[in-house]
């Protein structure tokens, strides 16, 4: 475990350095820009990248760094090679040849989220049934720390569970998740453990990892074609997606609010509610979305405003009844 975080914590200090000096060739060119006696801002010129290894071919993966300005399309793109990606990780986790992100496919394709289809996404590394969820996790640590803690214009990262009857009971697909998110936290490279903490289930607390917080959404084939998180077929699989929040800036997702105009949508979230509601997939939507405890959401019922699965505290996956409040 010792050694594990220590190549954790090289992983996001070596990913600092990189994001450190993105953002400081970026600042210096916005001083240079703001100090000309021009009186008409000069024309932005794409911003060149900053290649790890040379491999200007691989261009799938261009990531833009927001710092304090993350609208600002013109902020210098960093770009980790799929030889850099390789040699930290282990693996290349933007490959559309993992096996993960295969199987989620028709998630991703038949999504009533505008974004999902377009949206680029890191996977875990494949998955072997005949190993633990710890073991299958671990080879994917480092790549997720790099993630975490240096990849802008990334979407999300993908982990899965694989095997027969992954997913199919609530309780299966909440033990999967809570084994998840606890075997990660327990890495935390900065040692804060957000699942060890006591008020997962009260406002303030959000899922975290290497000083990053994440948005999470999580499919299985327990969830039937009624429901937001239906896994469209995809069976043997726990699915779950961590998206950082400077993802739904990056994609002009305004904030959360209760309101949504139905009638003549007006923001990407009231097209979002509209399509999933039209396709009779609605999902809930919190009265007091600053108020509303976000872990509660990670795991949903399957009844649409049925009670809280308290995934946090499921121990077994063959658990006849699982802890709800």
């Amino acid at each position: 475990m010792l050694e594990m975080s220590a190549s954790l914590t090289a992983i996001t200090a070596i990913a600092a350095v990189v994001v450190a000096a993105a953002v400081a060739g970026f600042v210096l060119r916005l001083l240079g820009r703001s100090g000309s006696n021009k009186k008409t801002a000069p024309a932005r010129k794409k911003a060149s990248a900053v290649t790890i290894d040379g491999d200007d071919d691989d261009t799938s993966d261009v990531q833009k760094f927001e710092g304090v300005l993350l609208r600002d399309k013109s902020i210098l793109p960093c770009r980790f090679s799929v030889g850099m990606r390789t040699f930290f990780c282990g693996y290349d986790p933007a490959s559309p040849k993992r096996t993960i992100l295969q199987a989620f496919k028709p998630i991703q394709e038949q999504s009533n989220c505008i974004f999902a289809k377009h949206a680029r996404i890191w996977a875990a590394h494949d998955y072997d049934p005949s190993l633990p969820i710890a073991d299958n996790l671990a080879s994917s640590l480092r790549a997720f720390a790099l993630f975490a803690a240096a990849q802008r214009g990334i979407d999300g990262f993908l982990f899965a569970v694989a095997h027969p009857g992954a997913g199919a009971t609530l309780a299966s697909h909440a033990y999967n998740i809570n084994q998840i998110l606890r075997f990660l936290s327990d890495r935390d490279p900065h040692g804060y453990r957000c699942m060890d903490k006591s008020f997962i289930d009260k406002r303030g607390w959000v899922f975290s990892f290497a000083g990053e917080e994440f948005f999470i959404t999580t499919f299985a084939s327990c969830y039937n074609g009624t429901h937001a998180r239906y896994s469209y077929g995809v069976e043997d699989h726990t699915f779950l997606l961590l998206q950082p929040y400077h993802s739904f800036l990056w994609h002009d997702i305004p904030n959360d609010t209760p309101h949504t105009n139905w009638d003549t949508p007006q923001t990407s979230r009231d097209r979002i509610r509209l399509k999933f509601r039209d396709a009779g997939m609605p999902y809930v939507i919190p009265a007091d979305p600053n108020a509303h405890p976000v872990a509660t959401s990670i795991v949903p019922p399957l009844e649409y405003g049925g009670p809280v699965v308290r995934w946090w505290e499921c121990d077994s996956p063959t658990a006849m009844e699982i802890k709800q409040s």
